[in-house]
């Protein structure tokens, strides 16, 4: 679903880039759509903020932003992995893989802790843990005495 996202999220970036006089194709155009794209949608998730809780109006935001920040932070590592020589492999894949799975999962235990607390302050229940499936942090816990 949020994959359609991008041909609606993509015109916003591309005349912001054009505002600001960016050239098509420089990293300032294609970063200012990467921060544009990760802005509006986080504007737009402000709906579901509001329904959750209206005084946590704002609390899904620094999720979007720091998705933009972690793709930004990837690409810094790839151009300096280049410059030394490193070409792609199967590892470095992997690596990458793990990367983006490890910053979601940093960046989203935020977000859906406060969406959460926010839903209890207002009269909801949560769902017990045992309906889901072990998470890494429970496994880091429970059985690694972490």
């Amino acid at each position: 679903m949020h994959v359609r996202f991008d041909q609606f999220l993509t015109p916003f970036g591309k005349k912001m880039a054009s505002f600001l006089g960016f050239q098509p194709g420089t990293n300032g155009s294609s970063y200012t759509q990467l921060y544009t794209a990760f802005l509006v949608s986080a504007v737009a998730h402000l709906g579901g903020d509001a329904m959750v809780s209206p005084s946590r109006l704002g609390i899904s935001c620094p999720f979007f932003i720091y998705q933009a920040l972690g793709i930004t932070f990837e690409d810094m590592i790839i151009a300096v992995a280049r410059r030394a020589g490193v070409t792609e492999t199967k590892w470095t894949r992997l690596i990458g893989y793990l990367w983006v799975i490890s910053w979601f999962m940093v960046t989203a235990t935020q977000w859906v802790t406060g969406i959460g607390v926010a839903g209890i302050e207002h009269g909801g229940k949560t769902i017990p843990s045992k309906y889901f499936p072990p998470s890494l942090c429970d496994i880091l816990v429970n059985h690694l005495g972490i």
